[in-house]
């Protein structure tokens, strides 16, 4: 549902600043990625993005999970729930980064082609391996942690603290039974316990909204460094965005990365607790 917006945000944030991707706004430019290439166009890397995405999503939620539940079950956790969510979402990241890097790389690579290009993944994926060796599939691994680890904690404290906050407001359960809950309730939420639907999806798109902004910079470095054809570091990819459009370069891509990242997360939040509370009962 949202792979359109994320090819988008990959040209803007990789892109010159004179590029079609800036010049147009992302709802203009995606009528015209439809109009000049079809579906094809709009999901071009959308099968590695699958392929990495699925396994390591699988590793993020069953890290954090884990994680969670076992920090809360210290005196420490259960004093402070904000360190643990901090920590919980950090250190998901670690595991799953190191699974879905080569994917992500490759599916970037070939976002950035035009309708005419004929080089597939594979090929990317060979080039850089000759090229770089083995580990410059994991090119950018670094500045991915760096993104994503506050990502996801910034994500998971504001959906915590959000659905304890509206279901109180909304579903009069206080902010134990919330964090307890999943003992019993039906698929619509709202038993005890269980934060209603219209909850998660609020907190999701809070935590959606909250975590793009604050994270846009690490994500256009990530973007950056990934998608060179020659390798660099942080520094070179700094000065050069800095040099293109100061402050408004580190926030290239926000707009699809909004559009992209608040639908996924109320999805994300949705199928989450919904999942943890089946499987509960």
């Amino acid at each position: 549902m949202t792979h359109p917006y994320e090819l988008i945000k990959t040209r803007q944030q990789a892109g010159a600043p004179r590029a079609l991707a800036h010049r147009m706004s992302t709802g203009r430019y995606l009528v015209h990625l439809a109009e000049s290439g079809g579906l094809r166009e709009l999901y071009r890397g959308f099968g590695w993005s699958v392929l990495g995405g699925v396994p390591s999503e699988v590793v993020y939620y069953v890290g954090y999970t884990e994680t969670k539940r076992a920090l809360l079950g210290t005196a420490a956790g259960a004093a402070s729930p904000s360190s643990v969510y901090l920590a919980a979402g950090a250190f998901a990241d670690a595991l799953s980064v190191l699974v879905s890097v080569p994917a992500d790389v490759i599916s970037q690579r070939l976002q950035l082609q035009g309708a005419d290009a004929r080089v597939g993944g594979l090929e990317i994926a060979a080039s850089i391996v000759r090229q770089e060796g083995p580990l410059g599939l994991w090119r950018g691994t670094g500045a991915t942690l760096a993104y994503y680890g506050p990502n996801s904690a910034v994500w998971w404290l504001t959906h915590e603290h959000a659905k304890g906050a509206l279901a109180e407001r909304l579903d009069g359960l206080s902010a134990g039974e919330c964090a307890a809950g999943g003992a019993a309730g039906g698929a619509e939420g709202g038993a005890e316990g269980e934060p209603s639907s219209a909850v998660l999806a609020m907190s999701g798109a809070l935590a959606g909204a909250t975590s793009t902004v604050a994270t846009n910079p690490l994500d256009l470095i990530k973007t950056r460094l990934q998608t060179s054809t020659r390798p660099t570091s942080v520094g070179p990819v700094l000065a050069a965005v800095w040099k293109e459009a100061r402050w408004r370069g580190l926030y290239a891509g926000l707009v699809p990365r909004l559009f992209s990242a608040i639908p996924r997360s109320i999805c994300t939040v949705l199928a989450y607790e919904r999942a943890v509370e089946f499987c509960r009962k």
